[in-house]
């Protein structure tokens, strides 16, 4: 039962508190007196309202508690009253009713930023059920290109959601240029990319195989080779990034460059290993 204070209890305990209670009577009481009796009274009420607001939120507390045990229904035309059981019973029950909840297993998301060598790829083909995969296509098929279209933020929401980045460029830059060139954009293009969109795990597919001369050189394989290798040595200046090789060949190609069904069915499943290889090396 919750307590009550009167007024002329108060006051009584005012008047003692002040000392001579024969020349103090209630009546009696000034007007500082009186002030300071109410002021009195008042945080009494108050420490009384915060004591009925603990003990109402006690009994929310309980009451959800005890909602939460499974209490078996009896129906009122049984005839006999199931035995009660008890608290360790009933928890025993619920925790065996309960089935365990699957956690949602995260999906990951790839983006390809590539040339007309990977433009062909069905973003399907590299997806599973634990991830998504976006291909973008430059309008520049270049290393430069790719740096202009990092720098005019053209694929930025696409990279903000992506786990991993990878870049299929550089063929073409080879018909224009010698590797050392198209090895220090492809830097540039790593750096960009890293300023810009840290921590982001990026792959740079190295240059595959072409029978197709250059008018630039007559040994076009040679200056692949070439910036190959300097892709490898770049991958000591950076620990997010690393590469990886479609080992094509010649019958894998139907004009000299591209990659035919043959090529397509070659490099994809080891694209997506290699993809889901990163997310889990991530982890």
């Amino acid at each position: 039962m919750m307590a009550t204070y009167s007024f002329n209890r108060i006051a009584i305990e005012y008047i003692h508190s002040i000392g001579d209670t024969s020349k103090k009577q209630v009546t009696d009481l000034v007007k500082d007196e009186l002030v300071e009796l109410i002021r009195r009274l008042k945080s009494k009420m108050i420490c009384l309202e915060e004591t009925i607001q603990h003990l109402m939120n006690d009994l929310t507390r309980s009451n959800e508690r005890n909602s939460d045990l499974h209490v078996p229904h009896v129906s009122k035309y049984q005839a006999t009253v199931p035995k009660q059981q008890s608290t360790s019973d009933l928890l025993d029950s619920q925790n065996s009713s309960r089935k365990p909840v699957k956690k949602k297993a995260k999906i990951h998301h790839h983006l390809l930023i590539c040339d007309s060598l990977g433009s062909a790829i069905v973003p399907s083909d590299l997806s599973s059920p634990s991830s998504t995969t976006q291909i973008r296509t430059l309008h520049n098929k270049t290393i430069n290109g790719a740096t202009r279209a990092i720098n005019n933020w053209e694929f930025d929401s696409l990279i903000k959601s992506a786990d991993t980045i990878t870049f299929i460029v550089g063929t073409n830059n080879l018909d224009e240029e010698p590797p050392d060139h198209a090895i220090e954009k492809m830097k540039i293009l790593l750096d960009v990319t890293n300023k810009f969109y840290p921590r982001k795990k990026i792959t740079v597919c190295k240059i595959p195989y072409r029978s197709k001369q250059s008018y630039r050189t007559n040994d076009i394989m040679k200056d692949v080779k070439k910036f190959n290798d300097g892709i490898d040595t770049l991958l000591f200046d950076y620990d997010n990034v690393t590469t990886f090789d479609m080992r094509l060949k010649k019958n894998m190609l139907y004009d000299g460059i591209h990659m035919n069904d043959t090529g397509y069915d070659h490099v994809i499943p080891k694209l997506r290993q290699h993809l889901e290889h990163l997310i889990t090396s991530q982890n």
